[in-house]
């Protein structure tokens, strides 16, 4: 079946994405035949516990995987084009120019020895091919226009003379500055305050409300996810086990792991424990037979150890993987 969003038109296409991990105790098949779509012009979530390959997925669509990881299979449509048959020389004009990546840690992804403006005018003379001095006009542009006070200012400092959040804000500067059409934002306001948090989220919607900005948001928040979102993805053990909009995935869970998940978020004035999701991520040098997710679900059965679920039409752009989800409609 297309796990596409009825009514989009998908920028990227994924099909049997294979990425491992070579270490000295065997092969951990973080991915292992991952078939996910993003649709153009809106923003999707990517959600799941740590260890469930989200960030694996983004390194993977950029090709910065590095040793012991290495994508062994599959296939990365965008555009048209299989990014995987691409030489590194192509690859690196399709970083920046038309892909870019924003990180949990801004200010570790800035060279601590490069001015903003050393890295900003580097990326648009390399991608546009501008002269220094419209280079530099630029750079004062895009830095305005992510809500950087004092361009001019913050154009000639270092790294670790601003706060994080003015990296994150320098960050998205330099995935915007080519006009890129896919952001990849890997948990981009973990490291930020609630007050700054809220500020990048912002930034983020009028991005994609101005200028249809196709992002793919990684992270564990379910509430950012509802903020920002318009589809969802659910990944558990390296697969999407549910992709539905973002209204239909909060209304109607129908994965148990996907409704684990919604349970376990701090609820307002709640008292008490919190509730969480028995067991952890399988170790993937042995992942489980069958579902992946069978040791941890209250609905597993004998079928689901000796059965991979495959995706099931819940309703329109929404599609799940489990054998049993009728049971809980």
């Amino acid at each position: 079946m297309s796990d596409s969003v009825p009514g989009t038109t998908p920028l990227i296409t994924i099909r049997g994405l294979q990425t491992h991990f070579f270490t000295q105790r065997g092969v951990a098949k973080v991915l292992d035949g991952l078939n996910f779509e993003i649709a153009s012009g809106r923003v999707t979530g990517l959600v799941g516990e740590s260890g469930s390959g989200k960030s694996v997925t983004a390194f993977s669509i950029m090709r910065l995987m590095r040793a012991p990881g290495r994508i062994v299979a599959g296939k990365i449509e965008f555009q048209g084009v299989n990014l995987l048959q691409l030489t590194e020389r192509e690859m690196a004009k399709v970083r920046g120019e038309k892909i870019s990546m924003i990180f949990q840690q801004p200010r570790a992804s800035l060279n601590p020895v490069f001015t903003v403006k050393d890295t900003l005018l580097r990326v648009l003379r390399i991608h546009k091919g501008l002269s220094a001095r419209k280079a530099q006009r630029a750079a004062l542009e895009v830095l305005a226009r992510v809500g950087l006070p004092d361009p001019a200012v913050v154009l000639n400092r270092y790294p670790h003379q601003l706060s994080g959040g003015m990296c994150q804000r320098v960050m998205i500067a330099l995935a915007i500055s080519c006009g890129s059409k896919l952001l990849l934002a890997d948990e981009p306001t973990t490291a930020l305050d609630v007050t700054v948090q809220f500020q990048i989220i912002e930034l983020l919607k009028e991005l994609e409300d101005e200028t249809g900005l196709t992002q793919l948001l990684i992270t564990h928040d379910l509430g950012l996810v509802a903020e920002l979102c318009s589809e969802v993805a659910v990944m558990y053990a390296g697969e999407i086990v549910e992709q539905a909009g973002v209204h239909a995935l909060f209304d109607q869970p129908s994965h148990p792991y996907t409704r684990g998940l919604l349970q376990s978020r701090p609820k307002p004035g709640a008292r008490g424990e919190l509730q969480s999701i028995p067991g952890r991520v399988p170790d993937l040098l042995a992942p489980p037979s069958g579902c992946r997710f069978h040791p941890r679900c209250p609905l597993a059965q004998s079928r689901c150890a000796e059965e991979s679920p495959v995706p099931e039409i819940v309703g329109e752009g929404h599609w799940v993987r489990c054998h049993f989800w009728r049971d809980l409609v």
